[in-house]
């Protein structure tokens, strides 16, 4: 194994590590995954010292979009500190958090080698596959803890603290699994991803997250949308788009049962996922406190106050930013999320896996998570690659 291999294990080791958030330390984002990140993040800094890497110019709006949120994140925190609403231990906890998850992006775009950020991907999708794939099965077969750590009791967590915050590193893995399945000739390693992709699926549904399985019903049905509409040529793909929607409208029309079975379909789906109103509650109520400071937010930390000094959040992306970097925050993270997936858009597979994270960052708040921004640069950087053709064939075809 290269040297490159084992800084490249090295990092895949540490994402996965920090998903099993039940081994951090109290208190603080910071647990064993988070310490081998930062040992990788030394040795891969002494050699980028020398190598005077500068970022592309297509990564740029990454720096911009970090400093922007730092710098909002900032006037936020001096608002909430004006309005008697600043709690220090929260505020240092999510600045820890994103502070790190910076830094790893920062360190990643500097090494800017796209073999090695191939290789990275490769280790994370496989490693995380196989170990909390075997975990899942543990959890289910055998026992609800492997020697000592938890693996959660009626919903897997795979030693996180909850089972969304697997159900995340989860999601997109069986998207780039495919992705790589269909980009290699080798029967071999066809087989690798084949079994990852299944077995992940596995480890996700036993997190009983509806959050996760919502995403990925939707992302794939997009997947084959994106897919069919590829197939057709572009001079006539809105007049075949324009029909489709007119058939379903006509149906629609001619059978009103199937409007009302569908709406009650719907409904119940979202009732399910709300867990009855709890969840949509939360929302009503982040939005009520975005109110109290729209243009800015609050700053860092959860803002929804439950009592006294103790606050929780509003398990969705977008409703938490709002509380946090206010209107101009969201605007901020949306433009992001626009050029993400305009970046992705030369792969239906990478684009269905963006649309993946972000349905299930409706559901949840992902953005301390540093697996999290990992896939959206990897996807990002498979996409680039993909459209200019430099990854060898052997590896990414044009297939996709």
């Amino acid at each position: 194994m290269t040297k490159l291999s084992k800084e490249s294990l090295l990092f895949a080791f540490g994402i996965v590590l920090t998903t099993m958030t039940n081994i951090r330390f109290s208190s603080l984002p910071i647990g064993p995954g988070e310490i081998v990140l930062g040992i990788w993040m030394v040795i891969v800094s002494i050699g980028l010292i020398k190598s005077r890497y500068i970022i592309e110019k297509e990564n740029t709006f990454f720096i911009k979009y970090w400093v922007l949120f730092i710098v909002l994140m900032i006037i936020g925190g001096v608002i909430s500190l004006v309005s008697d609403r600043f709690i220090l231990n929260y505020v240092v906890y999510d600045l820890i958090a994103y502070a790190f998850s910076f830094s790893i992006c920062l360190v990643l775009l500097y090494q800017g080698r796209l073999q090695l950020f191939l290789q990275k991907i490769k280790y994370c999708v496989v490693l995380g596959g196989v170990i909390f794939t075997f975990l899942a099965l543990w959890h289910s077969m055998i026992s609800p803890s492997f020697f000592g750590l938890s693996l959660g009791g009626y919903r897997f967590t795979g030693g996180a603290n909850n089972p969304n915050q697997l159900a995340l590193f989860l999601s997109a893995i069986p998207f780039i699994a495919f992705f790589l399945l269909v980009g290699t000739k080798k029967t071999n390693i066809r087989i690798v991803y084949g079994t990852v992709l299944l077995g992940t699926i596995f480890a996700g549904l036993e997190t009983k997250s509806d959050g996760l399985v919502a995403s990925w019903v939707m992302a794939t049905i997009i997947l084959i949308l994106a897919h069919i509409v590829r197939r057709i040529d572009r001079p006539a793909r809105l007049p075949v788009i324009l029909l489709i929607i007119s058939s379903i409208g006509f149906i629609a029309v001619l059978n009103n049962e199937l409007i009302y079975t569908t709406l009650n379909y719907i409904r119940n789906t979202f009732n399910e996922l709300d867990q009855d109103g709890s969840r949509g509650s939360l929302w009503m109520q982040g939005l009520e406190t975005f109110m109290g400071s729209p243009i800015f937010g609050f700053g860092p930390g959860p803002q929804l106050v439950y009592y006294g000094d103790y606050r929780f959040e509003v398990h969705n992306t977008f409703i938490d930013l709002l509380t946090q970097i206010g209107f101009l925050g969201m605007l901020l993270h949306l433009w992001f999320l626009s050029k993400s997936l305009l970046k992705v858009r030369h792969s239906s597979i990478l684009f269905t896996a963006m649309i993946c994270l972000i349905l299930f960052s409706a559901s949840h708040f992902v953005l301390r998570q540093p697996i999290y921004w990992f896939y959206i640069l990897s996807l990002i950087q498979l996409s680039l690659d993909h459209k200019h053709n430099q990854i060898d064939n052997s590896i990414i075809t044009n297939r996709i």
